[in-house]
């Protein structure tokens, strides 16, 4: 502890007089031992914008607003989206539909019927079974040269003894199936030319049949063939369907560009796919599924949306972005105006507690004192060498003494437990709770010179107050929506132009959901370009809804410019009124200083006053109470004055420095209470 000059010259003198209370001095007990950290003042700063909950909140503020920010700048990103769609629908078939289906069933069961009766007539009006394919001519007796002409080769008839004929013969042996037809032809016109003429001979019709009978057989058989095979098909297409089945799918692919100015750029690519079946059908027309073929179609395509009403979105448009991002910049100014703020009270925190210690020393002292002078009284009381009434005065000032020391050891514990809260720090026991490692005197050495000029004060702290800056940002924001709103007043007009190409591809076999039928699509015959333009005019009656807007964002920036202009008058005046105070508490302390330096030269003349017995009891209490009131009130005036001398520096912006190493607009440190104001 330390004890102040005067009393330990009253605690020596009373010692050394023995024989003025009759007896030795009791023990007295020694004043209790104050545990806990102890701090400097920078280290309790640095710990409090570590831990303080505020600051921690300013931060929080802050990434909500840098969010915030983000999510506006989002407006401007680029997006890819994807837009699957798939619908199917069952439906019974129309009136017409179903008469479609039968006569499409028709088709195939009529020809068939009409085909085996031809072929049955065909072959029951066919003139003989014999045949003259593959004939001999060696045992004919009589040859006819027919000349065919043309160039052609010539034909020979071939007559047995009978005139019968009994075979046909061409140059090119070209007896093929293929050749009866003309050949046939070719026969009959002989015939009837030589009928006409009148050639008299004896044929044998039977034999000469018998080639166009072959012929017959195969054309009455091929029918039968075609009838069965209309048959099969027809068996295949089953009965007549009752319900269609209709599945369509479609994927738009888009990527948009939006520019800061409105514009939009949007890149697409939609594939589309349909199938048309009957429920219950294979899906294949010759097995009655319906004859709409799958079709796949694949767009590639750009639109372009320009806004040319509302000032052509180059205001609005990226209005929320900026006005997000100067509010995010007020956040950072004010967690570092809260950094301030925190600071300075963890100073005044701290000064309470040093103030609280040095008080409670000086009671301390006191009390310690007085005991001693209400043990020496009681001894000479006891001795008559004094009245009772001065051991009354005696217990009675030493009673007060000590009710004002334990007053002073209660305002130190709530002192600490302040210090503790404003440090951010959890709370602990009396014990832990931090104590000053600096007296007033160490902080006082501290303080600069005096003669600042006001007017650099007040300059330099509307210059850099983080309050000032976040405030002048936090009106710019608002400026910036008012801006936006006062545009949306204005009609809107926004055009819109698009330009795409087209595959398309059509099958039976690729389903809707097979690429391969995409691909086909996008790699075979590309038709465009196909051009589109949109027009879209509108012009709200009344406009309340954009009026309200404008009304609500001029009110906001009429309050956030009320608050700035206030703001910097307020910290003007508090500058001012800082200083002027300052000044004054320099002057307290000054006399309070030579107070106690009157007050100690007193009571040192009191005590040996005293021993000389010139001065009562009464009078050297009265003394020593001036004494430790002199040295109280130069606690306190020192308090005061380095508390002005902090709160000065808030106000200057001067309380803090950047801390090096942080890389962060908020990292602090305190500044020496000896800084020059900035």
């Amino acid at each position: 502890m330390r004890v102040a000059a005067p009393v330990l010259i009253l605690l020596a003198s009373l010692a050394a007089q023995p024989a003025l209370f009759g007896q030795a001095q009791p023990e007295i007990a020694p004043p209790v031992r104050l545990d806990g950290p102890r701090l400097a003042l920078a280290a309790a700063v640095d710990q409090t914008l570590r831990d303080s909950p505020d600051l921690h909140q300013a931060e929080a503020v802050l990434a909500e607003r840098r969010g915030a920010e983000r999510s506006a700048r989002g407006a401007f990103d680029g997006v890819l989206s994807a837009l699957p769609r798939l619908s199917y629908q069952r439906l019974s078939l129309t009136p017409t539909q179903l008469q479609v289906e039968v006569n499409r069933r028709l088709r195939f069961e009529l020809p068939a019927e009409k085909l085996d009766q031809a072929a049955i007539a065909i072959v029951q009006a066919k003139p003989t079974d014999a045949s003259l394919l593959f004939s001999d001519c060696r045992l004919a007796t009589t040859v006819i040269r027919v000349e065919v002409g043309a160039g052609k080769p010539p034909a020979f008839i071939c007559f047995d003894s009978n005139e019968q004929v009994i075979g046909f013969v061409l140059d090119d042996q070209d007896l093929g199936f293929s050749s009866i037809g003309i050949s046939a032809l070719r026969r009959l016109e002989l015939f009837n030319l030589l009928q006409k003429n009148g050639v008299s001979i004896s044929l044998d019709t039977q034999e000469t049949l018998a080639a166009f009978s072959d012929l017959i057989r195969f054309l009455s058989r091929q029918l039968h063939i075609a009838a069965d095979s209309l048959r099969v098909q027809r068996g295949w297409l089953g009965s007549v369907p009752i319900d269609e089945e209709t599945i369509s799918f479609s994927t738009d692919f888009s990527y948009q560009w939006r520019h800061r100015a409105g514009i939009a750029l949007t890149a697409m690519l939609s594939l589309q796919s349909s199938e048309d079946n009957f429920a219950g059908k294979p899906l294949d027309p010759v097995f009655g599924d319906t004859l709409n073929p799958n079709v796949h179609t694949a767009t590639l395509g750009l639109t372009l949306d320009l806004p040319l009403g509302k000032g052509r979105g180059r205001v609005s448009a990226d209005a929320p972005e900026k006005a997000a991002k100067a509010a995010a910049e007020a956040a950072e100014h004010l967690i570092d105006q809260t950094a301030s703020e925190q600071a300075l009270a963890t100073v005044q925190a701290y000064l309470e507690v040093a103030a609280a210690e040095e008080r409670l020393e000086l009671l301390e002292t006191s009390v310690d004192s007085l005991q001693r002078i209400d043990q020496g009284t009681r001894e000479l009381q006891r001795a008559d060498q004094v009245a009772a009434i001065e051991v009354t005065r005696g217990a009675g000032r030493l009673a007060q003494a000590q009710a004002g020391l334990a007053d002073a050891r209660q305002k130190l514990e709530v002192a600490r437990l302040a210090l503790q809260r404003a440090m951010g720090a959890p709370p602990v026991a009396l014990a832990e709770t931090p104590l000053a490692a600096q007296s007033l005197a160490d902080l006082l050495a501290q303080e600069p010179a005096a003669g600042v000029e006001p007017d650099a004060v007040v300059s330099s702290a509307l210059a850099s107050r983080f309050d000032l800056q976040a405030a002048t940002k936090l009106s710019e924001s608002n400026q910036i929506l008012l801006a936006a709103s006062r545009a949306d007043l204005k009609r809107q007009v926004d055009l819109s132009l698009n330009a795409s190409y087209n595959g398309l591809h059509e099958s039976f076999s690729d389903r809707w959901y097979d690429t391969r039928g995409f691909n086909r699509a996008m790699s075979g015959v590309i038709a465009g370009p196909s051009y589109g333009l949109t027009l879209r005019f509108a012009l709200p009656f009344g406009n309340n809804a954009a009026y309200g807007r404008m009304v609500q964002a001029d009110a906001q920036f009429a309050r956030s410019e009320i608050s700035r202009v206030d703001l910097g008058r307020t910290i003007r005046s508090r500058v001012l009124q800082t200083m002027a105070a300052l000044e004054r508490s320099r002057l307290a302390v000054a006399a309070a200083r030579a107070a106690a330096g009157y007050a100690d030269e007193t009571f040192a003349s009191s005590v040996e006053r005293f021993k000389g017995g010139e001065l009562s009891i009464i009078d050297t209490l009265t003394t020593e109470d001036q004494v430790t009131s002199a040295r109280l009130a130069l606690v306190e005036a020192s308090r005061s004055h380095l508390s002005l001398l902090a709160q000065l520096r808030f106000e200057a912006n001067a309380l803090l420095l950047a801390a090096p190493g942080t890389g962060e607009s908020h990292g602090f440190q305190l500044a020496p209470l000896g800084a020059p104001l900035r």
